[in-house]
C-alpha cells in the first residue's frame, strides 16, 4: 500500500466526502495555487489522494490543532460544505474521525426490486427521510460525528444494499455530513 498508488478523488459540490486514514500530507505545486494531498487508505484497502487548497488545509488543520506531519496517522473526513456568499465555491472541511473507516465509496441510489418479499421497496420518502438525531447539550463534535456514523452504518446504508441500492465510501460520508449539518442546527 503506496501513496504512489493512490486514486486521485475529486471533490467537487457540496456533501461530495472522503474518510481517509492519512498517510502522507503534500505541498504540489500545480497551477496557480499551491494545494495539499492528502494521501490516505479508506476501509477497503483503497489508497485515495484528495487535493485541497492550501490556504483551505492550512486552516483547517490548525482550527483541529494539526499540522501536515501530525495529520499523518489520523483518520480525517474531508468534505464540501455550503457556501452562502458564492454557492458555486462550496467550503473545505476537515475533521478528525473518532472512529476507524468502515464505509465503502457511494453511487446514487437508482430503483431496484426488492431482495426479499418480506422487505419491501424503500419509497422515496423513506429514502431521503433524515433521521431524527441532534445534539445533546454539552457533546463533542467528535462523539456527535461517531454516533451518526455508527447510525448510517448500521440502520441507513443496509437498508439501501437490502433493496440491492449499491453504497460508495463518497455516499456514505455524505450522508453522514447532511446528518451532521441538520443536527447541529
Amino acid at each position: 500500500m503506496s501513496t504512489a498508488d493512490a486514486q486521485d478523488l475529486k471533490l467537487k459540490k457540496v456533501g461530495d466526502a472522503a474518510t481517509l486514514r492519512i498517510m502522507s500530507c503534500e505541498l504540489m505545486k500545480i497551477g496557480t495555487y499551491p494545494e495539499i494531498q492528502f494521501a490516505g487508505v479508506d476501509a477497503t484497502g483503497v489508497v485515495w489522494s484528495v487535493k485541497v487548497p492550501q490556504r483551505s488545509a492550512d486552516r483547517q488543520l490548525e482550527r483541529l490543532n494539526l499540522t501536515y506531519k501530525t495529520a499523518v496517522g489520523q483518520t480525517l473526513t474531508i468534505s464540501r460544505s455550503p457556501n452562502a456568499q458564492v454557492p458555486s465555491k462550496p467550503f473545505w472541511d476537515v475533521v478528525v474521525a473518532d472512529m476507524p473507516v468502515t464505509a465503502q465509496p457511494f453511487v446514487s441510489p437508482s430503483p431496484a426490486a426488492p431482495t426479499s418479499v418480506d422487505e419491501p421497496p424503500l419509497t422515496r420518502r423513506e429514502q431521503a427521510a433524515p433521521p431524527n438525531i441532534k445534539r445533546e447539550p454539552g457533546e463533542k463534535t467528535s462523539t456527535l460525528y461517531a454516533r451518526i456514523t455508527d447510525h448510517v452504518l448500521t440502520d441507513i446504508v443496509p437498508k439501501y444494499k437490502a433493496q440491492g441500492i449499491p453504497v460508495t465510501m463518497e455516499g456514505t460520508a455524505a450522508i453522514v455530513a447532511t446528518v451532521f449539518i441538520q443536527a447541529n442546527h
